[in-house]
């Protein structure tokens, strides 16, 4: 090439291709607090957005858009019905995308609401069911009946050759966008995707359900490797789905403390006893959202299910709650983890226990534990870190033994002052006398877990009580920092 050309002019079309698949990517708006925002999706630029992503790269010169144009996988991955909705020559807009795009697998995220429900809009989404048989991850924000309405009419279920993955998310309150009273278990939803092939994740935050009448869930269920499922449904209907999918790897519920839903009726009961096997699952994350009905059940009693589980090859679980000071059901995955044999391997947790004894329980039973993250409770830190002192204890007592990271999370920095340093310290210091219990890393988290972040090494904090630390990294102990940033 040329060496009088501007440097730029002389990067090869490869790393120009790079460079624009990075460019593309739009940050997450974490100001905008919606179930929506925890998509891929919101990072993809919309197709109606001609000032973003491969529109606006393919204008700056005419070899960029050679390589724009050419680079058909910038155009498989994009939003609809976001923005600029109702403008002139859409239609041909979409076809142009689509048609750049070339035989790639497309994955797409779409406003239903506003689509869907739109005379005009709807073809749109028509010409979108075209290229079905293309579809490999789908998002859909506020589905409608006019959204299943469409999918079946046009036959789409038997060409998801591609699907992989479906997302459904919610952005308001249900009768925001809902047809009031047409959402009925009979109503054919998820039947669509029933004969896709290889659909194997399934992230279900909208406020459909997926059961039909008698309590059977309209899936492939034995294909699903990961499913995800929010409080917007009670968690009957996602005992329903993974009672029938031994073959996960990843499962994350959202659940409303104490509410036991629809299991008193006859459609999702099981027989007592029964085992709920997920001989393939890896990862398991319990979030327990704060109950607002005074409907509950008594905390003995709560998701008592869970001691139900067998999970011989668990490695990560993770339970926390909306506020600190609520109760989580320790004690049923205590003796979960007792009969399932796993070797765990990261345990994380917050709230609190419905007695003092089931955390203890719940750390006997996590007996190979290597890292374990504490959240931002001083009471809930101080007391596991109290239990997990060495010094006059029997071999057969030690808790963890195995332990390698300790990680304390806080919202804010401020938390970490209320952290009891002596105690961390003498737990520390009272595992370096073997190496087979020594703790090596002490990991300091702060902010919210929020999509669209990530943490980041971060500098140390300045302050009095991190003396007593600082000096066990001189004797090589690993403290670091970390901060949550923009990914």
């Amino acid at each position: 090439m040329d060496s009088t050309l501007p440097a730029l002019e002389r990067l090869p079309a490869e790393l120009l291709h790079q460079i624009f698949s990075l460019a593309i990517l739009q940050p997450v708006n974490n100001r905008v607090r919606s179930e929506a925002d925890i998509s891929d999706g919101r990072r993809w630029p919309d197709v109606f957005d001609y000032e973003k992503g491969p529109w606006s790269i393919s204008r700056v010169c005419s070899r960029w858009r050679i390589v724009a144009i050419s680079s058909s996988d910038l155009w498989c991955h994009f939003m609809l019905g976001t923005v600029n909705l109702g403008r002139s020559g859409q239609q041909t807009a979409l076809k142009t995308w689509l048609d750049r795009s070339g035989t790639h697998t497309i994955s797409f995220l779409i406003q239903t609401h506003r689509i869907c429900n739109h005379n005009e809009n709807s073809l749109l989404f028509r010409l979108l069911m075209e290229h079905s048989s293309r579809w490999k991850s789908i998002e859909v924000i506020n589905s409608t009946y006019s959204l299943w309405e469409m999918l079946n009419t046009a036959g789409v279920g038997n060409r998801l050759n591609s699907l992989r993955r479906v997302t459904m998310l919610a952005d308001g309150e249900e009768d925001s966008y809902m047809d009031q009273g047409s959402f009925e278990m009979d109503m054919p939803t998820y039947d669509t995707f029933h004969q896709a092939p290889h659909l194997s994740e399934l992230i279900s935050r909208d406020f459909i359900t997926f059961c039909d009448k008698d309590g059977h869930p309209k899936l492939p269920c034995t294909q699903l490797t990961t499913y995800e499922g929010s409080c917007r449904v009670t968690y009957d209907y996602h005992f329903s789905v993974i009672r029938h999918s031994p073959n996960l790897n990843s499962l994350r519920l959202e659940l409303i403390t104490g509410i036991r839903g629809y299991l008193n009726n006859s459609r999702f009961q099981w027989q007592g006893g029964e085992v709920f096997s997920f001989p393939k699952l890896r990862t398991l994350t319990i979030w327990i959202a704060a109950c607002q009905s005074s409907d509950i059940l008594e905390e003995e009693q709560m998701f008592d299910e869970f001691r139900l589980f067998n999970l011989p090859a668990l490695e990560g679980l993770s339970i926390t709650t909306e506020q600190q000071t609520m109760t989580a059901p320790y004690h049923s995955f205590a003796a979960a983890l007792r009969s399932s044999d796993c070797a765990l391997q990261k345990l994380e947790l917050s709230g609190c226990p419905v007695q003092p004894s089931d955390i203890i329980d719940l750390l006997r039973a996590a007996h190979a534990v290597r890292h374990l993250c504490l959240y931002g409770f001083s009471s809930l830190q101080h007391f596991v870190i109290s239990h997990l002192v060495l010094e006059g204890k029997a071999r057969d007592e030690v808790l963890l033994p195995f332990l390698r990271t300790i990680e304390l999370k806080y919202s804010t920095t401020e938390g970490f002052s209320e952290l009891e340093h002596p105690t961390l310290v003498r737990m520390i210091r009272s595992r370096c006398h073997s190496p087979s219990t020594r703790v090596n890393e002490a990991h300091f988290s702060f902010g919210r877990d929020d999509w669209g972040k990530d943490y980041r090494t971060s500098l140390p904090l300045h302050s009095p009580s991190l003396d007593s630390l600082k000096d066990l990294q001189k004797e090589g102990f690993k403290l670091i920092f970390r901060q949550l940033c923009e990914i």
